[in-house]
């Protein structure tokens, strides 16, 4: 539910949507595996560090009071305790001297829509732990909030709104399967105004590759949209050797092929460290794979490395099966006092399911 800045680093980029489209898809220099994983809880617990700042007092507040209550509730809150990395920053090694700060923040007003008591209190102590504000919807179960003590349910609003037309929240926390997801999505997708993304990812993992000159990652998550389900990926292959590249494309291939099975629409972007005439690029269209860029400016080079004057084309957005390319363009590619947003020029993509 915290939200960090993006990590402006080469080879680390968001990846994030364009208000007022349901479909966009904002990709900046995709190589964020390399920064990403460090903050993805593993087995052992989350590498980031422990929170510093104390917990806030609404959450304080609310788990206090838990003790006191139903022991359902009291153990489904005091498993956040310690959880949240409110107000955390973290200064990341700058590959080549700049300066990268991770934060997290809060995100704001964050609708509810839980389906039972226990995902309520669940999604209210996320909430007031992170530091957001709890919106309960008209469509959600509502727990009974009467005793609340005063801190937490100052943080806490009721609407006669459903979630379509609910004013000013920033995300969704949905509970439910696929179905009530997808319902959920479609709803949002139609609201007018900014985006409001729906915390529903289906599965997510990440994939180590053969080895190169740095240890690379895949990323991937299955999201389950309105039109059905998407496998969305990102990489970022070995900058030194065509021979280690080969190899870890051919991983990269294996494992989507496992992941997706029978579901039919991919979406893979990333820095792949070669041009359209290498070996990685007849790979991926030996697989079926379509190079959005290609697809849409046929003849038009692309470059994207190095910025500000790039010379070669080696970032892309691939798209499998089902996907209908729409538009893609250049971002970050604006230079301001001789600095551009990355090393590389971003990606902006559009498709259809």
């Amino acid at each position: 539910v915290g939200r960090g800045p993006a990590v402006g680093a080469p080879g680390a980029a968001p990846v994030g949507a364009v208000a007022g489209h349901p479909r966009a898809a904002c990709v900046p220099h995709p190589g964020g595996p390399l920064y990403l994983s460090r903050f993805a809880a593993d087995g052992g617990g989350s590498p980031l560090p422990a929170a510093t700042a104390p917990e806030h007092p609404a959450f304080a507040a609310l788990a206090d009071w838990a003790r006191g209550a139903d022991g359902g509730i009291a153990r489904i809150v005091d498993a956040y305790r310690g959880q949240s990395r409110l107000g955390l920053e973290i200064e990341l090694p700058g590959p080549v001297g700049e300066r990268n700060l991770y934060s997290l923040h809060p995100r704001g007003n964050i609708a509810m829509l839980a389906r039972s008591e226990a995902g309520f209190w669940n999604q209210l102590a996320a909430i007031l732990a992170t530091g957001n504000r709890a919106v309960i919807v008209a469509d959600s179960v509502a727990a009974d909030t009467a005793a609340l003590p005063a801190a937490a349910a100052a943080r806490l609003v009721h609407t006669a709104h459903d979630l379509g037309t609910v004013a000013d929240i920033n995300t969704a926390l949905i509970e439910g399967g696929a179905e009530e997801v997808a319902r959920a999505t479609a709803i949002l997708a139609a609201r007018r105004g900014a985006i409001v993304t729906p915390h529903a990812v289906e599965s997510s993992g990440e994939l180590e590759l053969p080895p190169g000159a740095f240890t690379r990652k895949m990323l991937h998550a299955t999201v389950t949209t309105p039109h059905g389900r998407l496998l969305f990926a990102t990489t970022h292959l070995d900058h030194l050797d065509e021979a280690t590249r080969s190899l870890q494309i051919q991983a990269v291939l294996d494992e989507l092929e496992s992941l997706g099975g029978a579901l039919p629409d991919v979406v893979l972007t990333g820095d792949f460290n070669e041009g359209p005439d290498g070996g990685v690029h007849l790979r991926m269209t030996t697989a079926s794979f379509s190079d959005l860029w290609q697809a849409l400016h046929p003849g038009d080079n692309g470059f994207t490395y190095p910025a500000p004057q790039p010379s070669i084309r080696i970032d892309y957005v691939w798209l499998k099966a089902g996907l209908l390319p729409e538009r893609i363009q250049q971002i970050l590619d604006v230079v301001v006092q001789g600095v551009t947003g990355s090393d590389h020029f971003g990606l902006w993509g559009l498709f259809r399911l």
